[in-house]
């Protein structure tokens, strides 16, 4: 070898150390763009409200912390919305994970793939939650829903931690799981604290499943129907979280049709039971017509 080869070595060498840092820095720079970018995904943001009854916000009981789980992607419309839509109309503190279709093929995954995946074990397995929340996602298609199974009846089967009947519920809405659905569990219609959906009291904790997500056509009007929707699964996530309300409310209309000039003298009745959450209990009333129009009515209250 001739000096002149080996100064060329030298110099590579040397360029290599001096170079080879350059390829490590962006490393943490894609670790940070990716965690930004699933911020961004699942954002809640409140800034465009959309017209709703505030049916439980503010809430007497307190804020309801839920996980919710549902798709993100655009082939399922606006229904990525369901959650926000849910946190206008309840008092809820909320995380999102949503799910998506993976381009060009028939499978599914998190948003953000094996981060996405990360992110969502870290939910669940790092914060406590009220309820979780399942819309239209199944849960035996998530490997952190083991986490989820576990975390939800190890509330009361872990040794030397007190049973806590107000921790954890689960909701699931167009999807079932046969492990905390058994029938024996189901509540009897008549008692049923959840109108049109199935309620079960578990070992566990309890448990509603809801019907599929309702097609509702554009028509005027339509968003009524999705404010009353909205309402039952509201009313699914109190139940399950042990903060139901504790008054029951119950309306006496004279007639099934009332004349609008009459109105003033159908004499509506509203009649309470149960435990109001306070001394300062007032009512409001209104009606609303099928297309969205509302009048608000006097109320003569003790």
């Amino acid at each position: 070898m001739n000096t002149r080869t080996v100064r060329l070595e030298c110099a590579a060498l040397i360029s290599l150390f001096i170079f080879a840092p350059c390829f490590v820095i962006p490393a943490p720079a894609t670790v940070t763009n990716m965690a930004a970018e699933l911020a961004e995904d699942h954002d809640l943001s409140m800034a465009f409200e959309t017209p709703h009854t505030d049916w439980a916000q503010p809430y007497a009981q307190g804020t309801v912390r839920v996980l919710y789980f549902g798709y993100g992607g655009s082939e399922r419309g606006v229904e990525a919305r369901d959650l926000v839509e849910l946190k206008q109309r309840f008092d809820v503190e909320a995380e999102a994970a949503f799910f998506q279709n993976v381009s060009d093929t028939k499978s599914f995954e998190w948003i953000g793939g094996n981060a996405g995946s990360a992110r969502l074990e870290e939910l669940v397995g790092e914060q406590d939650w009220d309820c979780f929340l399942f819309n239209g996602v199944s849960p035996e298609t998530m490997r952190a829903y083991r986490m989820i199974r576990d975390k939800f009846t190890q509330y009361f089967h872990t040794e030397n931690v007190p049973a806590d009947i107000e921790r954890g519920g689960i909701v699931l809405i167009g999807v079932d799981d046969a492990f905390l659905t058994m029938r024996a569990n189901r509540i009897p219609d008549a008692q049923n604290p959840v109108p049109g959906a199935d309620a079960f009291e578990t070992d566990f904790g309890r448990v509603v499943r809801l019907p599929p997500r309702p097609k509702i056509p554009f028509s005027p009007g339509w968003e009524v129907e999705y404010d009353h929707w909205m309402e039952e699964v509201g009313r699914a996530v109190l139940w399950v979280s042990y903060r139901e309300p504790g008054l029951n409310l119950e309306i006496d209309v004279p007639h099934a049709d009332l004349d609008r000039a009459s109105l003033a003298d159908a004499g509506i009745k509203l009649r309470w039971s149960g435990e109001p959450v306070g001394d300062d209990v007032r009512f409001s009333a209104r009606i609303r017509r099928d297309d969205g129009e509302t009048l608000d009515l006097p109320v003569d209250s003790p």
